[in-house]
């Protein structure tokens, strides 16, 4: 998202925004990786709670990343300095998905079968990428909605290639579905608390993000 990318973009050296669109985060992730040396590769953003006690603002560093037939483990020393600066963050796995994990029995399911706490669209990518550069790589994310709720039709609506909601489509899905609001506005809440997380994780961890082979 482009909220997203506002908030890393003071501390690291280039941004990379998918959109939720994993075919465009290919494209997008590739073509800046032609460009300049790159030390390592950072899946920065929101998360999906698949856990049940992980609260919205929870910040997790993910020690694993994986897809069905595939796992990826994150950089070991990168990692370890994440966990030092980032007061109160906990280390789990990511479960990555091309698509919205959007009600509870799904991520039920998901965090079932995968052993997984959150789940997020672009981890997983970041990962693949990461191995075929053979970079280091680390996830940083923030609990956006719990596991125990249902996303609103609205909610699911694509974002524009540059990552801004498409504010005219929520609002005609609101108009056709108006009793969505209250899980909408919740689901805004729970945003702004994941945002300000991440903010205070770029804060704590300064220009880098404390990659050790940054310098």
């Amino acid at each position: 998202m482009s909220a997203e990318a506002r908030i890393i973009r003071a501390v690291a050296r280039k941004t990379v925004c998918g959109a939720a669109n994993a075919s465009l985060l290919r494209q997008r992730l590739a073509s800046a990786l032609t460009s300049g040396r790159t030390v390592g590769l950072v899946s920065f953003g929101l998360a999906g709670g698949l856990a049940p006690d992980l609260a919205p603002g929870t910040v997790v560093l993910a020690d694993w990343v994986a897809v069905p037939g595939r796992r990826w483990n994150t950089d070991s020393g990168w990692r370890q300095r994440l966990l030092e600066a980032c007061d109160g963050a906990m280390l789990a796995g990511v479960a990555g998905s091309d698509a919205p994990v959007a009600t509870r029995l799904a991520r039920q399911q998901l965090h079932s079968t995968t052993g997984a706490s959150i789940v997020d669209m672009e981890s997983h990518i970041v990962a693949d990428m990461a191995g075929t550069m053979d970079l280091p790589f680390v996830v940083i994310r923030a609990v956006a909605d719990g596991a125990g709720s249902d996303l609103p039709p609205a909610a699911l609506i694509p974002l524009h290639d540059d990552g801004r909601p498409d504010l005219p489509r929520i609002l005609a899905s609101l108009a056709r579905s108006p009793g969505q609001l209250p899980d909408l506005l919740r689901l805004a809440r729970a945003s702004r608390q994941a945002f300000a997380s991440l903010g205070g994780v770029c804060r704590d961890l300064g220009p880098g993000l404390a990659c050790p082979y940054f310098l």
